[in-house]
C-alpha cells in the first residue's frame, strides 16, 4: 500500500510540474517580448542575471510569446523586491531541518505599439504554484543557495504565466 501511495505522489508531482497554458488574452499583435530591465533590490547578488536567463528559457518553452533581444511587441520590466527565508520544520533541538526561500518581484509589461501598461507593478511570487519550489532539507545536504535558484526558476515560470494568462 505504501508503494502505491509513493507512486501516486510521484505521479502527481510529475503532473504538477507540467506547464499548460490557456489561450492568451494578450492583444493579437503581441507575439514577441523583450526582457527589459531587471532590477535586483533583494540584497542577493546575481539574482537579476539568473532571473533574466530563466525568463528567456520559460518564454521559449511556453511558446506563447517569443523572447527577443531588441525591439519586441511588448517589454517586460521586473524588479526583484524580496527574498524571504523561513523555517518549515525544526528538530527537537530547534535546529532547522527544512527551510523555504520565497522570491518576490514586481512586474510590468508595456505594449510598445500603444504605450499602455498591460501589467503595472504586479506582485508575483515563487510560492504561487509549486509548493516544493524553494524548499531545502539540510539533512539531505541541500543548501539555501540551491533553494534560491529553484525559487528564481519558479518565479520566472510564474511571471510567464501571469503575462500570458487569461485576464
Amino acid at each position: 500500500m505504501s508503494l502505491r501511495r509513493a507512486a501516486a505522489v510521484a505521479g502527481l508531482a510529475v503532473c504538477a510540474s507540467c506547464i499548460y497554458t490557456a489561450d492568451s488574452s494578450l492583444p493579437a499583435h503581441i507575439r514577441t517580448v523583450r526582457i527589459g530591465a531587471i532590477a535586483n533590490r533583494s540584497g542577493y547578488p546575481g539574482l537579476d542575471a539568473r532571473l533574466a536567463a530563466e525568463l528567456a528559457r520559460a518564454f521559449h518553452v511556453d511558446g506563447t510569446l517569443r523572447p527577443v533581444a531588441s525591439g519586441g511587441d511588448a517589454v517586460l520590466a521586473v524588479s526583484v523586491v524580496a527574498v524571504r527565508r523561513g523555517v518549515v520544520q525544526e528538530d527537537v533541538y530547534d535546529d532547522v531541518v527544512t527551510g523555504r526561500v520565497v522570491v518576490t518581484a514586481s512586474v510590468s509589461l508595456e505594449d510598445r505599439s500603444s504605450g499602455k501598461n498591460l501589467l503595472d507593478r504586479t506582485v508575483v511570487s515563487s510560492a504561487e504554484t509549486q509548493p516544493a519550489a524553494g524548499l531545502y532539507r539540510l539533512r539531505r545536504g541541500e543548501t539555501e543557495t540551491e533553494a534560491r535558484a529553484s525559487a528564481v526558476s519558479e518565479l520566472a515560470w510564474n511571471i510567464v504565466r501571469r503575462v500570458v494568462e487569461v485576464w
